[in-house]
């Protein structure tokens, strides 16, 4: 196996999962988001995993693709999927068994004469945008003709979910969280008086873990389950694990003479002489090339700054500090006390970037 990879602890997953279902009200379910390669941990593996263990209700995921990868894979387990569906989405929907969350009628319809030429039902999700300002039905108008559409020439298709997404539900002060909240139960009420009974959900990893109120009947975890609070300063910030370690090795150790610089644009030089690791990890790996001069990593023991700028395949540290560094020791780039957030604000992004950028060409290495 390649000298750089990526650990994902199952164990931690788990325990996130743990400690976010301890916290819901009224009974609520509980969706795993897996979209994005399950934020770059591994859909398959992370997904087997929580079917196996019983640990969520539904699935998400954003492509009907990534929905028919689970499927092929042995994952019966419902999946939503939250991006837009197009026309050629319609025959693996109905094929794999995938519930779209959708808003537009002329889609439905398409759904509805692709399920009835299978002679199969399909439930469906209706997205209403409440405030994102993103995707989702934006009047009452719109959504009349949804419901009106069920009752009357949607027979192969279900209301199985009612949803929409909060655009900073992080923040326990957010009157527009609020605002948001009081307009999509506005749908909820429309859709309940027209006899409909779907699935309400609406909280993302930040209601879910502050906004109890707004459970309702299911929510959606990302971030949170791969052991990230939403916002890195929360009010109430929990006691999630990460899930993802980052690891690779020294390939070169080399003295660089006080004066001379390294890397591409020399923007690093050497005040004293010093001892350099060269480290088989770049941006091509997902270890930022806006970390450049920012970033630190553990090698033996110690923390050792990362500098010069970082290559598509290399990264160098100053291993001073450490003796006897070598060829062959091994670099903690995440773990160790560094985490995703920690190299989130060097390099101006979120968690999430740093987690799902990790390419496919770093090995996922899964343990309890």
């Amino acid at each position: 196996m390649r000298n750089t990879f990526a650990t994902v602890s199952l164990g931690a997953i788990e325990k996130n999962l743990g400690l976010i279902k301890s916290g819901l009200k009224g009974g609520a379910m509980l969706c795993a988001v897996v979209k994005a390669d399950a934020y770059g941990h591994g859909a398959v593996e992370v997904s087997r995993f929580i079917q196996e263990k019983k640990l969520a209700d539904y699935l998400a995921v954003a492509l009907v693709e990534e929905g028919v990868i689970l499927r092929k894979r042995g994952i019966e387990l419902p999946i939503i999927i939250l991006g837009a569906s197009n026309s050629g989405d319609v025959q693996n929907l109905v094929s794999y068994g995938l519930s779209p969350a959708e808003s537009s009628l002329d889609f439905l319809r398409l759904l509805q004469a692709e399920a009835r030429r299978r002679e199969k039902r399909i439930g469906v999700h209706i997205k209403v945008d409440t405030g994102m300002n993103r995707r989702g039905l934006r009047t009452h108008e719109e959504f009349s003709s949804i419901l009106a559409a069920f009752s009357s020439e949607l027979p192969n298709l279900y209301m199985q979910g009612l949803c929409t997404h909060f655009a900073e539900s992080s923040r326990l002060d957010s009157d527009y969280t609020d605002r948001q909240a009081e307009l999509f139960l506005s749908y909820v009420r429309e859709a309940q008086n027209a006899g409909f009974e779907p699935i309400v959900h609406c909280c993302n990893s930040g209601g879910a873990l502050l906004r109890p109120n707004l459970h309702f009947d299911m929510v959606r975890v990302g971030i949170a389950m791969y052991g990230y609070d939403p916002e890195p300063q929360l009010a109430q910030p929990s006691k999630l694990i990460p899930a993802m370690g980052l690891q690779s090795q020294i390939v070169n150790v080399f003295e660089l003479k006080a004066g001379q610089s390294l890397s591409y644009g020399l923007n690093y030089a050497a005040s004293t002489d010093i001892r350099v690791a060269t480290v088989s990890i770049g941006y091509a790996d997902g270890y930022m090339r806006a970390l450049s001069n920012k970033a630190q990593a553990v090698i033996g023991g110690q923390l050792c700054p990362q500098i010069g700028t970082i290559c598509m395949d290399h990264a160098m540290f100053d291993v001073s500090g450490v003796s006897n560094a070598q060829i062959g020791d091994p670099v903690i780039l995440i773990g160790g006390g560094i985490t995703a957030d920690q190299l989130a604000y060097l390099a101006g992004t979120i968690s999430y970037e740093v987690l799902t950028g990790i390419s496919a060409r770093v090995p996922r290495v899964y343990y309890y």
